[in-house]
């Protein structure tokens, strides 16, 4: 386990991804911590341990998926509803 500190720079930053031939523009939590090799996936929690997202890749600043998204994609894609 991995814990480290850090803060929110943005809740609602959009960046540009190039996938293929298509680039979209997804919002992504933006915030200034490191994300350790290895800890893309991991969860990403407010100072009263609520899940607040899923960090990606680090570079600086990191980025995280909102958990709001990833909720959304479980319910489209396998019907899953998930318990706070």
């Amino acid at each position: 386990m991995v814990l480290t500190r850090g803060y929110l720079i943005s809740a609602a930053k959009k960046i540009r991804v190039n996938i293929g031939h298509k680039t979209i523009f997804p919002t992504v939590l933006e915030m200034r911590l490191s994300i350790v090799s290895g800890s893309s996936g991991g969860g990403i929690f407010d100072q009263q341990g609520k899940l607040v997202g899923i960090a990606e890749a680090g570079t600086m600043p990191s980025y995280a998926v909102p958990v709001e998204k990833v909720r959304a994609f479980l319910r489209r894609s396998i019907g899953f509803e998930a318990k706070d």
